[in-house]
């Protein structure tokens, strides 16, 4: 098994992860926003909401975007690919079951602003990761 991907290869993947962990949580957001869980501050869940997943996902697109035009085919390592898609993994888990977990208390709004305490740490690890799987590019 080879130590690296190719970059495109690796990028997809990471924004396929980011797509469809924002995604599962925007659908059950809008959810509980139409049900009125929020009442008449649903501007701050959703602020909540789009400052967690919002930056990352406007850097898989700005990668996608760029490798796109470049069209070189570079490799990147694999482990650092692996690092950076669990990252991302555990912590969309961890913003979806911050949702999930405002349907069961009376206060969703500090229950999210609760959550920070581990989100914000888990966000810096996970961008950090895939800063490292960006900057691990080499040319073949």
């Amino acid at each position: 098994m080879s130590d690296r991907i190719s970059v495109a290869q690796g990028q997809w993947r990471l924004a396929y992860i980011w797509l469809a962990g924002a995604a599962i949580s925007l659908v059950l957001l809008l959810t509980q926003t139409m049900g009125q869980k929020f009442g008449d501050q649903y501007d701050k869940a959703w602020s909540w909401f789009l400052t967690t997943v919002v930056p990352i996902l406007t850097l898989m697109i700005g990668a996608l975007v760029y490798q796109a035009r470049s069209g070189d085919d570079a490799t990147v390592d694999r482990r650092m690919f692996l690092l950076s898609a669990a990252l991302s993994s555990f912590y969309l888990v961890l913003v979806f079951g911050v949702l999930i977990s405002t349907a069961f208390t009376s206060a969703p709004l500090e229950r999210m602003t609760q959550a920070q305490l581990w989100l914000s740490p888990t966000h810096a690890l996970t961008s950090s990761a895939l800063g490292a799987f960006f900057v691990s590019k080499k040319d073949s």
